[in-house]
């Protein structure tokens, strides 16, 4: 990889963590493409993770101002890397025929320069790239958080609207982007009706009341970012077919997993998640899902990555499984 540029260190606070972080833009991937943050606290970190973001997203998945689990990490001891998928952020792409392959691949290119050691962190449909990507190379851990296994299992709503969008598949000619960052920024604007639909949509990206609005609308306008039809279709297919093809390799892959699931998480519920753990080979293997029962609230699937709560609940737990391996 070649470092691009380094910004100037900058002061910030974390809850009770305060410190100065260096952030490195560097530059890789097996076309040189590929937009990677380096987060920095300390020279003599001990522990290196690498962050992915899930659909339609990029790096302000994990560091949105006012709260940041990248920063946290860092000041926590960690060396933290943030990927950028394929046209995502800063990431660049010469086609819009962008598909979940071309993910994995990214990714597997950046885990192989660490030659595996390394753990991968992986939100959403990040921690399904991760999975792929961990069943034809080594690494040393995932962290599925909210991460899709089997996509709408859980849902069925989803589902209806997969099999629907399977079927009319064969009238979609070409393939083309589809920008969500405005569409993010509406629902920010409009936070007060879409906080409380929250507690009666089957489509819901956090629980009611988990996150501030000003916080909860920078995440929404800076975060959303575009998605290629290619993989929305490919999605699809996986939720009407049931059938993805990395879940083997998986299976053999033989590496550690925390896959993690919120109660209230209608994107990606318990039985989406649940799976890389079932199929799990290592004995380093772990379920947890994060709810009212054990934690005293409720959580959902932007939420369990920056909701008020998700520091003092959510990143420790996340931190002492990846410092353990």
């Amino acid at each position: 990889m070649k470092l691009s540029h380094s910004e100037p260190p900058e002061d910030v606070v974390q809850g009770d963590l305060k410190g100065r972080i260096t952030k490195e833009i560097w530059s890789g991937g097996s076309q040189g493409h590929l937009s990677i943050t380096r987060t920095l606290a300390s020279s003599d970190s001990t522990t290196r993770v690498l962050l992915v973001h899930g659909f339609a997203q990029n790096r302000y998945t994990w560091d949105s101002p006012g709260r940041s689990f990248s920063n946290w990490l860092a000041l926590s001891g960690a060396e933290v890397w943030s990927l950028e998928l394929s046209g995502h952020g800063r990431s660049e792409t010469a086609s819009s025929r962008v598909t979940f392959e071309d993910y994995v691949d990214d990714l597997v290119s950046v885990i192989e320069h660490f030659s595996g050691d390394i753990v991968v962190i992986g939100h959403s449909l990040g921690g399904s790239v991760a999975y792929a990507a961990a069943g034809r190379t080594s690494v040393k851990g995932v962290v599925g958080l909210a991460a899709i296994y089997e996509f709408c299992k859980g849902n069925k709503y989803m589902r209806a609207v997969c099999r629907l969008t399977t079927t009319a598949s064969p009238l979609i000619r070409g393939s083309f982007r589809v920008q969500t960052s405005s569409i993010g920024g509406f629902i920010g604007r409009i936070f007060p009706v879409t906080d409380l639909l929250g507690y009666v949509s089957p489509v819901s990206g956090w629980w009611p009341g988990s996150m501030e609005r000003d916080i909860l609308a920078k995440r929404l306008r800076l975060g959303c970012d575009w998605t290629s039809l290619g993989v929305w279709l490919q999605m699809s297919r996986w939720a009407s077919t049931k059938k993805v093809d990395f879940h083997q390799a998986w299976a053999d892959s033989g590496t550690p997993v925390l896959a993690i699931a919120g109660d209230k998480d209608s994107l990606a519920p318990i039985e989406d998640v649940r799976g890389a753990f079932d199929q799990c080979s290592s004995d380093n293997r772990r379920l947890r899902e994060f709810g009212l029962y054990d934690d005293g609230i409720h959580w959902g699937h932007l939420d369990i990555v920056l909701g008020r709560d998700a520091q003092e609940v959510v990143w420790p737990e996340i931190l002492q499984w990846a410092e353990a391996l």
